[in-house]
């Protein structure tokens, strides 16, 4: 279900590269997990032991520079719970 929001002609170096799949789709794995057994987790939304520096040089630049109107800055959360159709249940 990530294909939705990770295409092929989508990709931006600093708004959305393999870096924000990852960990989109680390999270995602949480989630599913989390809707699966209730409960399990403290904190399932997030996903904690995800290295900030990973994508620090792309976090740091994005600041400075703007996106591509064409290009849909990555947002984790909203696209992990999407995936797994936690949107329609929280």
């Amino acid at each position: 279900r990530l294909q939705a929001f990770f295409k092929p002609d989508g990709y931006h170096l600093l708004h959305r590269n393999c870096n924000h799949f990852t960990e989109t789709f680390a999270t995602a794995i949480l989630l599913q997990d989390a809707f699966a057994e209730p409960g399990k987790g403290k904190d399932p939304h997030r996903l904690k032991s995800y290295p900030d520096w990973i994508n620090r040089l792309a976090n740091t630049s994005k600041t400075m520079i703007s996106h591509d109107a064409d290009i849909v800055p990555c947002n984790v959360l909203e696209e992990a719970l999407k995936a797994v159709d936690a949107d329609q249940k929280v």
